[in-house]
């Protein structure tokens, strides 16, 4: 199991290294999170990556990501697709080991397609903001309507 604390560190140090530079060139990003959502490629050209652990990694350093500030809850949505999108599912500190092994296992990998799946995202996504309770299929409670998951406000 890796030890999402370092994880977390090292993509800290990456975003603010990150947000000095968009200060610099004159972009004032003031405190902003949102609804983080990670879609997953599950084809059959995928095959070797999920084996080899390389696609668990990339859910940890995402959630890693996620834990620094960026995600507005700590819950990464996370949406599988092959030829077509499959329910999202919910990845956070308490259940990130083996949770890309959990899902693939007894899985078959299909062909791609990445339309259906990103209209199926955007779908979700308010007109100026983010997901306000995940992707379709997803047991992540919905924000109220006309209320936002993603904040953004200016410091002074």
């Amino acid at each position: 199991m890796v030890d999402l604390t370092k994880r977390t560190e090292t993509a800290t140090a990456s975003l603010v290294s990150l947000m000095k530079k968009a200060q610099a060139d004159g972009v004032d990003l003031g405190e902003v999170s949102a609804a983080c959502v990670l879609v997953m490629d599950h084809s059959g050209s995928m095959r070797k990556l999920y084996k080899s652990g390389h696609v668990q990694d990339l859910a940890e350093r995402v959630l890693a990501l996620s834990l620094t500030g960026l995600d507005d809850d700590g819950d990464i949505q996370v949406v599988f697709f092959d030829h077509k999108p499959f329910p999202a599912e919910t990845v956070n500190a308490g259940n990130y080991a083996g949770f890309v092994d959990r899902w693939d296992q007894g899985r078959h990998y299909g062909t791609t397609n990445y339309a259906d799946t990103i209209a199926t995202v955007l779908a979700d996504v308010p007109s100026g903001g983010a997901p306000p309770g995940g992707c379709r299929g997803s047991s992540r409670r919905r924000a109220p309507r006309g209320r936002r998951r993603c904040r953004r406000s200016s410091s002074s």
